[in-house]
């Protein structure tokens, strides 16, 4: 049976996957700033996020050295570098569909997921999705204020409370460095410290 925290990772997964176009479609490229809060709306956790057309890389911390997470739609998997020992880890996701919304929820076996309407978020009209999943006698919701113009979700709610939310969006090409391994980088089974501990609170 599934723990409630790798229901949460799931749910991240499955919520960040909400928010793009078919692959046979181009996306919008672009950077923002993510602040995750917890339960009482307090911050919790600071970082970057860079979306190309398949590829995500997502840094937390804020300091040095950086966590990093580079999520591959297309093959399914994501890497955790860590920058002090210059190591990653590749691991399976749990979800690799596109991130249209509505695809989404054609297409994954969910108690409930649909569209609910229209809202704004820092002045952005965006259109607000939401699912709910199921794994034996556990289920969590996950609430995503999806925004076309970017085909991504500029906020993430999950039932009990807490939320990611997306700021200083800026569109644009992203460099394909910051979307690959560095050559340097060994891989390793697992990899342990401060990458694990960001990416396991991490939606």
């Amino acid at each position: 049976m599934a723990s409630s925290s790798n229901l949460a990772r799931i749910a991240g997964v499955a919520i960040l996957l909400l928010g793009a176009l078919p692959v046979a479609e181009a996306m919008t490229e672009f950077s923002a700033e993510v602040d995750c809060f917890n339960q009482q709306g307090d911050p919790v956790m600071k970082g970057e996020i860079y979306v190309s057309d398949d590829v995500i890389r997502e840094e937390v911390g804020g300091d040095s050295p950086v966590s990093i997470r580079i999520t591959d739609l297309f093959r399914g998997v994501s890497y955790l570098l860590d920058t002090v020992r210059h190591e990653y880890q590749e691991r399976q996701e749990v979800f690799t569909v596109p991130r249209n919304p509505s695809q989404f929820c054609a297409e994954m076996a969910l108690m409930e997921c649909g569209y609910q309407e229209r809202e704004q978020v820092n002045g952005v009209e965006t259109e607000h999705w939401r699912a709910e999943l199921g794994f034996g006698s556990l289920t969590i919701g996950v609430d995503g204020w999806y925004d076309p113009k970017i085909q991504y979700p500029l906020r993430i709610q999950w039932g009990g409370g807490r939320q990611l939310k997306l700021s200083k969006v800026k569109v644009g090409r992203i460099p394909s460095a910051l979307l690959s391994i560095p050559f340097d980088y060994q891989r390793v089974d697992s990899i342990e410290g401060s990458v694990a501990e960001y990416f396991s609170d991490w939606p």
